[in-house]
């Protein structure tokens, strides 16, 4: 069904199939990869009920303090975002290694192309066997000081 008359019936479920993906799309973002989960907040913002209307904002400090919590909100949404798309990715380009290396159980494999979720899952377990490969990226050097490999007991486990 659609509001809209000048549509034929063909383009009605075309469009209903891509607003699927995207709402499938933030489902991921939302539960695998915790892309809203932020939680910046300002006291420059007084706390209100739902009900109450907010007041107009007379201090540019205080206005200065929120615009800079919803640009982190945009940030964190906005590389959650980048994330998301780099382990789809990684899960099209890397499937059979990601599926070599993903400690779970899957019960029956529905395709070859592994879930973020997975992929997720199997990156973070060979994480700090990987890491070392990759040191000299600028984005993981401030990473590897603070790494506690000899703490993991668990790596000689089978």
């Amino acid at each position: 069904m659609s509001s809209d008359l000048d549509l034929d019936p063909e383009s009605i479920i075309f469009i209903y199939a891509i607003r699927f993906k995207i709402e499938t799309g933030f489902d991921e973002q939302k539960n695998d990869m915790g892309g809203f989960s932020y939680h910046f907040w300002t006291t420059a913002l007084a706390k209100r009920k739902k009900w109450q209307k907010a007041e107009p904002f007379e201090n540019a400090e205080n206005q200065r303090k929120i615009e800079k919590t919803i640009q982190a909100t945009k940030t964190f949404v906005c590389l959650n975002t980048i994330a998301t798309g780099l382990l789809t990715i990684i899960a099209f380009t890397h499937n059979r290694e990601i599926w070599d290396h993903y400690p779970g159980w899957v019960r029956t494999l529905r395709s070859s192309i592994p879930t973020i979720a997975t992929t997720k899952c199997s990156l973070s377990y060979v994480y700090n066997d990987l890491l070392p490969n990759y040191s000299s990226f600028l984005s993981f050097e401030f990473i590897a000081p603070l790494q506690r490999r000899k703490v993991y007991w668990f790596n000689d486990a089978a």
